[in-house]
């Protein structure tokens, strides 16, 4: 498509553990892994949100099974803008991930994941 600038990518996605499941809750620190994405899918920011100036990070709540698999995910945070929240949902869903690994057996878990889109607006 001639005459057309392709859409900015966010920064890259960053999955956190939520409290609850942090290192100190593992009695075996030795055999622990926190879950991650594998495979992230960039969040591209939305043609229309490029044209208004909009940005913001979106906070993203993912549900992981013990084999990484995603279960659920529901935006936590908004951004301020229907747009880059949708976008960034997208991005969560279509990313791989891989499961906590607590006292030597993967489980599942609850995780938030980051999106942000203020560095693109920098750029």
């Amino acid at each position: 498509m001639a005459g057309r600038a392709p859409a900015a990518s966010a920064a890259p996605a960053r999955l956190n553990t939520l409290p609850a499941q942090s290192v100190a809750a593992s009695t075996s620190a030795s055999c622990f892994a926190a879950a991650g994405i594998r495979d992230a899918m960039p969040a591209d920011v939305p043609r229309i949100a490029q044209a208004q100036g909009q940005t913001g990070m979106t906070t993203v709540l993912v549900d992981l099974d013990a084999a990484g698999r995603l279960t659920g995910a529901r935006v936590t945070e908004s951004s301020g803008f229907d747009p880059l929240d949708r976008e960034a949902l997208r991005s969560v869903e279509l990313s791989r991930y891989s499961a906590e690994v607590r006292d030597c057996r993967a489980v599942g878990g609850s995780y938030t994941v980051e999106v942000d889109f203020r560095e693109v607006a920098a750029r």
